[in-house]
């Protein structure tokens, strides 16, 4: 309201704002236990400069033990990770190397001198490996030496001339063939096949999962991620059955 009746008035409705406001407010406490501990703004984010789902899953993973210090013990140790693998913006997909490596940093004890020191004689993470032969790209400045180099072995990493172009279309042909028993009419999606040229064992995994408990992704949020009560009930539609509508009704647990 700050600009009104000034030559700045954004001629914006506050009261379709407010629908806004009441739809994300509902949102937000869907996800409510996936934000984790964070509840303000916090100064280290400068410092240790994870992304939002990067900071709540490895938070989630490092105090499952119920040992508040190893919070603290990883942050660093991702920090340590980014300055390893040379300073790299820690955004997807990077943010995923610098995190395994992370954990890996914390669950072996290692500090940002052994894994430097000892990098030829670990066994890294896949993703740490892919990242240093350039896999997902090749970051400003080039890949951080002697590290890259004790890692590989000899062998190089991918270049712009070294690294053949990607043929989404034989890649759908070949995807659709592979997953056809649980795919809707017209098969994978564009996006489908970038998560698969990206993570392809994660993809997978999801795409199996999928055959066992179908399109999860139908679901209402609240019944995806909380239980039924018993006599509960709700409806969702499945998109890949031309919007059948579906009645679930939970009666009893035994």
């Amino acid at each position: 309201h700050s600009t009104l009746f000034t030559e700045f008035d954004t001629k914006v409705d506050p009261q379709q704002l407010q629908q806004l406001t009441t739809y994300w407010e509902g949102t937000r406490a869907l996800y409510n236990p996936f934000e984790g501990f964070l509840r303000s703004a916090g100064a280290d984010v400068y410092q240790h400069k994870m992304p939002g789902a990067q900071y709540t899953n490895i938070q989630f993973q490092s105090m499952i033990n119920g040992d508040p210090t190893q919070w603290n013990i990883t942050k660093q140790a991702y920090i340590d990770a980014t300055a390893i693998l040379g300073d790299i913006i820690s955004a997807p997909p990077t943010s995923k190397a610098i995190g395994d490596l992370a954990q890996f940093m914390v669950s072996n004890k290692l500090s940002r001198k052994d894994v430097e020191d000892k990098a030829g004689e670990l066994s890294l993470p896949t993703s740490v490996v892919d990242y240093l032969q350039g896999k997902i790209g090749r970051p400003h400045g080039g890949f951080p030496e002697p590290f890259t180099s004790r890692v590989l072995k000899g062998r190089r990493p991918f270049g712009a001339s070294t690294l053949p172009d990607l043929d989404f279309t034989a890649l759908k042909s070949k995807l659709d063939a592979i997953y056809t028993t649980y795919l809707p009419a017209e098969g994978l999606h564009q996006g489908d096949l970038l998560s698969y040229a990206l993570y392809p064992q994660l993809f997978d995994e999801y795409m199996r999962k999928t055959l066992k408990y179908g399109h999860v992704s139908d679901l209402p949020t609240r019944q995806f991620f909380v239980p039924l009560q018993p006599g509960e009930e709700f409806i969702y539609y499945e998109k890949n059955n031309n919007n059948k509508k579906v009645n679930v009704k939970l009666t009893n647990v035994g």
